[in-house]
């Protein structure tokens, strides 16, 4: 009975890991979304 605790446990932080990493791809990607917005709008604002 201990051991399939031990398991889930160990499953529990994979699965950890794998949301932090995926956590830390979207912030980048809105960081960089957010960049190329706001350098788009700034650049539409100049030409008009």
């Amino acid at each position: 009975m201990n051991k399939r605790f031990e398991q889930v446990d160990k499953r529990f932080e994979q699965m950890d890991k794998h949301l932090t990493a995926i956590t830390q791809r979207m912030d980048r990607f809105m960081f960089w979304s957010l960049g190329l917005t706001i350098s788009a709008v700034i650049a539409i604002v100049k030409l008009t």
